[in-house]
């Protein structure tokens, strides 16, 4: 039972660690750089605003169903049929 606990406290002492460690920025901002060697330094915040400025969007960000019909499309549909019958589901 012990050893049970020590386990469980390792993990958690793991899990809350790494947690506080995600999606975390450099506190004094970035600098983008062109090819010239030119710099722009943007803070923290500048940088979260600014984002799709250099991000290019996705297509499927606004054609939703063109996302959907890609996704089927590229199913395994031999695959999901097998697990379908396999582990008997019903439609």
């Amino acid at each position: 039972m012990k050893r049970l606990f020590l386990v469980a406290f390792a993990v958690a002492g793991a899990l809350f660690g790494t947690a506080g460690a995600q999606a975390k920025g450099p506190p004094d901002g970035v600098d983008i750089c062109g090819a010239s060697g030119t710099c722009v330094h943007l803070s923290t915040q500048d940088a979260e605003t600014n984002w799709p400025l250099w991000a290019p969007p996705s297509p499927y960000q606004t054609d939703r169903a063109s996302y959907i019909d890609a996704f089927f499309n590229n199913l395994d549909w031999a695959t999901v049929n097998d697990w379908v019958s396999k582990y008997q589901i019903k439609p």
